[in-house]
């Protein structure tokens, strides 16, 4: 028959032994998953991806946001933090670079960017002393807008003082190439202000005085500009205007992907825009014939060298390959 020394000494060893696995009963308490979810159906741990856009204007910012929705679509748990930026920004004393970052020809230097190892890629408009540190992902077509009631050859119609408004960059040796040879000299000056303005046909006048209640005649539609647009900017300008595609298929408009930090998903992200259709944009997805080189000039060193060419009638082919 049990004693009351028997009691507290049973009492004195349970006790003990509950304080034994105390540790080992809290340690598997607090790593216990409380979430019987099947891990399939688990939402994914949300990764952020911070690519910066510089502003240049290149016609593809829509664009731009339909990728980047995609490509979270496509990978799970990834969201982009897409911000646009300047290029001081970029290199400012205490800027944080993103991952990865979307310019145009001319506008940053390759020395806050990381060498990229990509297959297949033979232009070479991302380099920089051998080392690929940009690819281009697509660029942007122009054509010569023009008034369709000019008819289908409109250069006649551009050696007339102020038909064009004169475009800047790579456009001018597009024109210098797609422009009949013959009429080649009288389009460059009058693109100039070199030519002569020719004047307007004056409207005929009323035959009957106005108090007899004749109609007066109008006034004749403003003259209307020929432009080098994108064809996205094209189409915004109405019916009446006719597109003229230039060659060859070059541009100073192009958009090059490039990478501040490496990393799997910004790795992922940049071959998602190489392979990105961007056709129904407006936009070329594959390197032109001859791009200038992403960092060998700036935007208005790019400007200067073209006019210049387009100015002295140089060969245009000898000036885009000044810029590459």
């Amino acid at each position: 028959m049990p004693t009351r020394r028997t009691g507290v000494l049973t009492a004195l060893l349970l006790t003990a032994a509950l304080f034994a696995a105390m540790p080992g009963l809290v340690r598997d308490a607090l790593h216990r998953d409380p979430n019987r979810m099947h891990p399939s159906l688990r939402p994914p741990v949300t990764q952020t991806l911070t690519v910066w856009l510089l502003p240049e204007d290149a016609g593809d910012a829509q664009c731009i946001r339909k990728l980047c929705s995609a490509f979270e679509k496509q990978n799970r748990g990834v969201r982009i933090f897409l911000r646009k930026v300047t290029v001081d920004e970029l290199y400012g004393e205490t800027a944080v670079l993103p991952d990865a970052v979307l310019f145009v020809t001319g506008e940053i230097t390759e020395n806050m960017l990381i060498p990229l190892a990509v297959e297949g890629l033979e232009d070479s408009s991302g380099t920089s002393g051998g080392v690929r540190y940009a690819a281009p992902v697509w660029y942007t077509p122009t054509v010569l807008s023009y008034p369709s009631q000019w008819g289908d050859d409109p250069w006649p119609m551009l050696t007339r003082a102020d038909a064009l408004a004169l475009p800047s960059g790579v456009a001018l040796q597009q024109l210098m190439m797609t422009c009949p040879p013959s009429l080649l000299p009288e389009v460059i000056a009058a693109a100039l202000g070199r030519a002569s303005p020719s004047p307007l046909p004056a409207p005929p006048g009323d035959s009957l005085p106005r108090s007899r209640g004749r109609t007066p005649t109008p006034a004749p539609a403003p003259f209307q500009q020929a432009k080098v647009l994108t064809a996205s900017h094209h189409a915004q300008r109405g019916e009446g205007f006719s597109a003229l595609p230039l060659s060859p298929a070059v541009s100073d408009r192009v958009r090059y992907a490039a990478l501040c930090r490496d990393s799997d998903n910004a790795r992922a992200f940049l071959h998602f825009l190489m392979q990105a259709d961007v056709q129904a944009y407006g936009l070329e997805p594959s390197p032109a014939s001859v791009l200038p080189n992403a960092f060998a000039h700036t935007r208005q060193e790019i400007a200067q060298l073209c006019l210049d060419g387009f100015t002295r009638m140089a060969d245009p082919a000898q000036t885009l390959l000044m810029l590459r």
